[in-house]
């Protein structure tokens, strides 16, 4: 019997890529994988396999062996309703995520649905459980955290307040004690007394012509910039 590939590389089309890529059948369950062509129209690529991107099943096609892969999102069908009524309510979804992917019976019974865009989904909504459990758990850490900072936040306050309470007295202290008033003139008498030196008393009395105890001259490096005065709190 010849292999379907070597069939197709006889006839005007591309040769068939190898399994597990498949022939896209006229079905409602299996979708199809549509791609806009160099006028702008779509056409549907003949050749379908499914596959995991990222962890996430989707579904691929391809005009031929070696063309070309496209991709596109798989997604649950619309079924239509069943011929008999029935008493479940289909928002109930537990069922879906019991003991998966290892509940045998849920899962011949999905693969008998034939639409893998429900396998997709409830493998989808399995992970986002589980997604949802873990984030639910990183709250819990994060308000945990939150409490304790807070907590420390508060402490750290309390301390700023005192600190800035010392302050503030020793602030009116020295207001009080009117240090600026009486240590101006003081200053002005010591440096015409020549124990501290100011802009008009050099506390300098050497011989004239002499040295100065100053030199050679110290190399100096401006610390404050007049365009950006230093804050002073």
């Amino acid at each position: 019997m010849a292999n379907p590939s070597d069939i197709l590389v006889l006839g005007a089309g591309p040769a068939a890529p190898p399994p597990p890529s498949f022939k896209c059948p006229d079905v409602p369950t299996v979708p199809q994988v549509m791609v806009e062509n160099e006028q702008g129209g779509l056409i549907e690529l003949p050749f379908v396999r499914y596959a995991l991107l990222d962890n996430a099943p989707i579904i691929l096609g391809t005009e031929g062996c070696e063309e070309v892969v496209y991709g596109c999102e798989l997604k649950a069908l619309p079924m239509p309703p069943l011929s008999w009524t029935t008493m479940h309510d289909n928002r109930e979804l537990d069922l879906l995520i019991t003991d998966y992917p290892f509940n045998f019976t849920l899962d011949m019974a999905l693969f008998h649905m034939g639409d893998p865009g429900v396998l997709r989904d409830v493998y989808h909504f399995h992970q986002a459980y589980l997604r949802l459990m873990s984030l639910k758990c990183e709250g819990e850490s994060l308000q945990n955290t939150l409490a304790t900072l807070q907590k420390e936040q508060a402490l750290h306050l309390e301390w700023v307040q005192a600190h800035i309470k010392e302050v503030e007295e020793v602030k009116v202290r020295l207001i009080t004690a009117r240090v600026c008033t009486h240590i101006e003139p003081i200053m002005a008498q010591l440096a015409i007394n020549g124990i501290i030196p100011n802009a008009v008393f050099t506390q300098y009395f050497g011989p004239t012509g002499a040295g100065h105890p100053n030199k050679p001259l110290r190399r100096a490096c401006p610390i404050v910039d007049p365009a950006s005065p230093p804050v002073i709190l």
